[in-house]
C-alpha cells in the first residue's frame, strides 16, 4: 500500500484563532502528538488532523495521524477514495464520534469524545489502543486558518458525502466509511515534510 504524505510548512506551527460559536465543530483542527517529556518539537512529534463538517447535530469528517518524519500514518483506509472516516452526533459542546482506523483491531472503529473549548478541541478516545494503533488517547487540537488540508477534488467529495450523512436519521453514534480522501496539497503549496512512500 502506497502513501503520499505531504504537509505544508505552515501546519508545523498551528495558530489558535478566535473561539468558534458554541457547538460549531466545523473546520480543520490540528495538533502535535509528542512523546513523554517532549513539547512542540516537529522533529520528534507526530501530527494529528481532524477535518470536520457539522450540520445541526450531525458531525462528519476525515482524520490523519502521522508519526514524526511521516514514518507511519493512519488515515482510516489507506489513502484512497473520498468518503468520511469520522461520524457522530453533537450535544452542546460535546460530540460522540466513531473513527474508522486502518491500524485498529476493532472493525467497528474507535469510539471517542470531542469537547470544544475556547479555540481548542479536546480529543479523548474511549477504548484501549492496540499495539500498532496511531490514534492518540488524548490530544488538544487548535483550529487552523486553512479551510482544508485536502486536495480540492477530495475536499469536495468529502463535503458531499458528509452532506448526505447529515440528511440521514440521527443515530447515537455514526458509522464511518472505510475509504477516506487523499491527504494531498493544493497545487503550489510548499511542504514541511518530504514524500513518504510506504508499503504494508
Amino acid at each position: 500500500m502506497r502513501y503520499l504524505f505531504l504537509l505544508p510548512a505552515w501546519f508545523l506551527s498551528s495558530t489558535v484563532i478566535a473561539a468558534p460559536a458554541q457547538g460549531d465543530f466545523s473546520g480543520v483542527w490540528t495538533a502535535l502528538v509528542c512523546p513523554s517529556g517532549v513539547r512542540n518539537d516537529p522533529a520528534r512529534c507526530g501530527h494529528f488532523v481532524l477535518e470536520l463538517f457539522q450540520k445541526q447535530d450531525r458531525l462528519c469528517g476525515s482524520h490523519l495521524v502521522a508519526t514524526a518524519g511521516a514514518a507511519q500514518m493512519e488515515d482510516g483506509g489507506g489513502g484512497a477514495g473520498g468518503g468520511p472516516t469520522l461520524t457522530g452526533t453533537v450535544a452542546a459542546d460535546k460530540a460522540s464520534v466513531t473513527v474508522a482506523g486502518n491500524r485498529v483491531a476493532s472493525p467497528a472503529g474507535v469510539p471517542a469524545e470531542l469537547t470544544l473549548g475556547r479555540g481548542t478541541l479536546q480529543w479523548h478516545r474511549l477504548d484501549k489502543p492496540g499495539r500498532n494503533d496511531l490514534l492518540p488517547v488524548n490530544a488538544r487540537l487548535t483550529k487552523s486558518r486553512a479551510k482544508t488540508l485536502l486536495n480540492p477534488v477530495f475536499a469536495q467529495q468529502l463535503a458531499a458525502a458528509c452532506s448526505m450523512i447529515s440528511l440521514q436519521p440521527s443515530d447515537k453514534e455514526g458509522t464511518p466509511a472505510t475509504t477516506p480522501p487523499h491527504q494531498q496539497l493544493h497545487p503550489g503549496q510548499k511542504t514541511g515534510l518530504a514524500e513518504n512512500d510506504r508499503r504494508d
